[in-house]
């Protein structure tokens, strides 16, 4: 429960890495900013009565409007446009799809030769996408870390540049325009969501946030049973998520980027110096936020993106919370077509009928 977060212990610090030390992501955020201007509206912002409660209201930042449906379309564009403007003209990077069609519409515009890593059996639509704008896609490793791993392989074979999809500069850059929007959005805002996959969307956005506005509090979401961010801080110990935790329930299969069973150190550093408040979302109310946004917006988040909207959900109900102006990221939303008799089916089915 998220009472239970506000009265959680002091959270574990991490070493921040050198070459971020000091970062002033904001002014980063400014530049890619300044890339897509006029070309690039900004996302909106909607009050979501579904996820709202007594005097707390909560917001979404609808970064599904982006292309690809996702806010990973900002971190990759700037990731290509740096290494471009470096002179660098083929890498090669990991992913669990998202990350990987932002890589997409970034060689369609500005060129440059990428390739691929996928899990084995990840998503087929993905995969198509990334092909169709130009990206080669190599099916390599049961989850996005095995990938990850092949993908450092293939560049230091290949002498050429590994594009990580989240700890990198230029991905907090691009995360960091939803920042700067969202400071000109909702000047009022108390608390700010996110759910932390790899770690670029909360370095990003809440390098920007905690910049400008220090008080504003941020909470950061994993899912219960695959949360290697949120363990660490609670307990100062940095440990990967084994694989017979992830495998072994289907569920897991089915995060795509926030599946991931370890934290990189440079996410982690940073991203622990600016998380005020961490929460775990349970598998079920997952499924339930999912559907009740379907049912109320007409958009169905992705399995990741629900994280954050469950955490926004349940710091909402927070008895000693009052008047507060909650804000949370649909980073993705789903692609694919369900029927409404699956939905809701989907909506009411409990974590142990997601499992082996």
């Amino acid at each position: 429960m998220v009472s239970a977060v506000l009265e959680q212990p002091e959270l574990h610090q991490f070493p921040v890495e050198p070459e971020i030390e000091g970062l002033d992501i904001a002014e980063l955020a400014e530049h890619a900013r300044s890339r897509f201007m006029g070309e690039l509206a900004a996302t909106s912002l909607e009050y979501s009565p579904v996820l709202s409660y007594g005097s707390n209201k909560v917001y979404v930042k609808r970064t599904d409007e982006l292309p690809g449906a996702n806010f990973k379309y900002l971190s990759a564009m700037t990731a290509v446009a740096d290494l471009l403007e470096g002179n660098q003209l083929e890498f090669t990077l990991a992913t669990a799809g998202s990350y990987g069609i932002g890589v997409g519409h970034a060689v369609k515009t500005y060129g440059g030769i990428a390739t691929a890593f996928v899990p084995e059996g990840s998503n087929q639509e993905k995969q198509a996408m990334m092909t169709q704008m130009g990206v080669r896609v190599k099916e390599y490793g049961r989850n996005f870390d095995e990938s990850l791993e092949e993908a450092r392989r293939y560049a230091a074979a290949r002498n050429i540049k590994l594009l990580h999809p989240f700890a990198n500069v230029s991905n907090f850059a691009g995360t960091g325009v939803i920042g700067l929007e969202l400071l000109e959005q909702i000047p009022d805002m108390t608390y700010l969501v996110t759910q932390f996959g790899g770690g670029s969307l909360t370095c990003g956005l809440g390098g920007v946030i905690k910049k400008q506005r220090p008080d504003v509090q941020l909470v950061v979401a994993q899912a219960s049973g695959c949360d290697p961010f949120v363990s660490a801080l609670d307990s100062g110990e940095v440990k990967e998520v084994p694989d017979q935790a992830r495998f072994g329930h289907s569920y897991f299969n089915r995060l795509g980027g926030l599946g991931v069973g370890k934290t990189d150190p440079m996410t982690l550093g940073l991203g622990s110096r600016l998380t005020d408040l961490t929460h775990r979302v349970g598998i079920d109310d997952v499924y339930g936020t999912m559907y009740d946004f379907w049912r109320d917006h007409g958009v169905l988040p992705e399995a990741a993106a629900a994280h954050g909207l469950e955490a926004a959900r349940q710091l909402a109900k927070t008895p000693e919370i009052e008047d507060a102006t909650i804000v949370a990221v649909l980073t993705g939303a789903n692609p694919d077509q369900y029927r409404d008799g699956y939905l809701e089916s989907m909506s009411k089915r409990r974590a142990t009928k997601y499992g082996d």
